[in-house]
């Protein structure tokens, strides 16, 4: 596990204070860790390094559930590989931000992205994303510059 914190750099919540987790095993231990080195409000990134999930424990929901009802300064971010979004959006639809990573070179076509959700259907067109470029990103998938470690085990 390793958590660092620092300014969002990507997406919809760029600029915003961010606490970057990279965990593949989502447990009860792994919340305690987390609220362990918690200085100040922020998001809570799941995922952060593009780590692929091997388990969300229900627990962990319940209990992460549980502190953002207490602790309305935070805000959980789960990202994701498409095929675990999958996987666990039964586990995490009471969450409101899921970033789903698709792992392929698709920008060189001109592109949709359909989401059905119920009765509903949003269509993204790809000219109408958020990008940012990550090539200022060094080692470790964190921005050395801005970014401080908190834990790493």
């Amino acid at each position: 596990m390793r958590i660092w914190c620092g300014e969002e750099k990507e997406g919809f919540n760029k600029g915003q204070f961010t606490y970057f987790i990279e965990e593949s095993c989502l447990s009860r231990g792994s919340l305690k860790r987390v609220k362990k080195v918690l200085t100040e409000g922020g998001v809570l990134y799941f995922g952060a390094g593009e780590k692929v999930f091997k388990r969300i424990s229900n627990k962990f929901i319940n209990d992460l559930k549980e502190f953002l009802l207490a602790n309305t300064q935070y805000k959980a971010v789960f990202e994701m590989s498409l095929k675990n979004t999958l996987k666990y959006q039964n586990k995490l639809r009471d969450f409101s931000s899921i970033v789903c990573r698709i792992d392929k070179d698709i920008l060189s076509a001109t592109y949709r992205l359909k989401v059905r959700q119920n009765s509903d259907i949003y269509v993204f067109d790809g000219n109408n994303v958020a990008t940012n470029t990550i090539s200022s990103q060094e080692l470790n998938n964190m921005y050395y510059a801005t970014d401080k470690m908190l834990l790493e085990k």
